[in-house]
């Protein structure tokens, strides 16, 4: 059964830098960026590894509220959704942070559950992908776990086809212009796809230097310190951040 009346056309849209940013640079695509280089190229960084750096983002998902990125986009996707035209998001973060994406989509005005296609063995049900990362499916958002989008988007058809879906259009809207290309590499499987590089947050991008991060690492020790940062899988600041933030004077 289709939620919607037209299934062969289907948008798909990024999150973060697309319909949603962060108020500061902390917890951004950029300041995420900063920091997965330094730490993957072993140059001395604040934040010690991989694990640390995916913990402190999952935090800030969860406490900070999200402002939208352009309200024009917003309306443009409700128009689409009035069209009854297939709409979902695909989005780089992990299914642990549903709930935090679910709260800040709904308060920033986007709704994808009523458009988005039905895939009733995947929807709610975490699935164990490669690598041992894992995707959700859940009210109309994929979470990849920051997997190849291109590949995912290709697993995501062939279970979709499955329930009766044969799109002959896809268009993605995303920041990201890797993801983009990767996007176009299900390419087979679609008669047309289409991506476009979504460059609406684009100049607050470009504003990160190492001085912004300098002050993304004290604003981070501000919320460690007062507490609105709390602990999971019961290991210490000091295990998954080192020394720096044990304290705000770190």
């Amino acid at each position: 059964m289709f939620r919607t009346a037209d299934t062969s056309r289907l948008y798909v849209f990024d999150i973060d830098h697309t319909l949603l940013r962060m108020p500061s640079y902390l917890g951004s695509d950029p300041w995420f960026r900063w920091h997965r280089e330094r730490i993957l190229g072993g140059i001395p960084n604040s934040i010690p590894s991989m694990e640390s750096l995916f913990w402190v983002q999952e935090q800030l998902f969860r406490e900070r509220q999200m402002v939208i990125v352009d309200p024009g986009l917003r309306d443009t996707i409700a128009l689409i959704q009035r069209q009854n035209c297939c709409t979902m998001v695909m989005t780089s973060r992990g299914h642990r942070t549903f709930d935090a994406t679910e709260r800040e989509l709904k308060l920033n005005g986007y709704e994808f559950e009523t458009s988005c296609p039905v895939v009733s063995d995947l929807e709610n049900s975490p699935q164990f992908i490669q690598g041992g990362k894992v995707t959700l499916y859940r009210k109309g958002v994929l979470y990849t776990a920051g997997q190849h989008k291109g590949a995912m988007l290709r697993w995501f058809l062939e279970k979709a086809a499955i329930r009766g879906y044969r799109f002959n259009d896809i268009a993605l809207l995303d920041d990201s212009e890797d993801d983009c290309r990767r996007v176009q590499e299900v390419g087979t499987l679609v008669p047309e796809i289409r991506t476009f590089h979504y460059q609406g947050a684009h100049s607050f991008t470009l504003g990160f230097d190492d001085h912004v991060a300098r002050s993304c690492d004290l604003e981070l020790a501000k919320l460690l310190d007062i507490g609105v940062l709390t602990l999971c899988r019961e290991k210490p600041v000091t295990q998954l951040l080192g020394e720096n933030y044990a304290s705000l004077g770190g």
